[in-house]
């Protein structure tokens, strides 16, 4: 197998604002740390009165976190050789 392309943020990442990682996981923590955070209809309210989420629903695409990485992989064709990536 080889490396076709390293993604280093979340697919979730998007410059639209609140469509990030960063928001979203702060999101749940502030509404009490369940997952039905995330496909419930979102609590406006939360969000305006928290300083901190309004600034990651905005700022949040570009201060993605480092531990995000996706990885693409392919089947090496049998002639091929191998890449070595670093």
């Amino acid at each position: 197998m080889e490396s076709v392309h390293i993604y280093r943020r979340s697919f979730y990442d998007s410059p639209i604002p609140t469509v990030n990682s960063r928001f979203m996981w702060k999101y749940i923590r502030e509404s009490g740390g369940l997952l039905d955070a995330a496909v419930e209809p979102p609590d406006i309210g939360l969000v305006l009165r928290s300083p901190k989420l309004v600034l990651t629903a905005f700022a949040g695409y570009f201060l993605p976190p480092r531990d995000y990485i996706l990885l693409t992989f392919r089947v090496a064709s049998p002639g091929r050789a191998l890449a070595v990536t670093t």
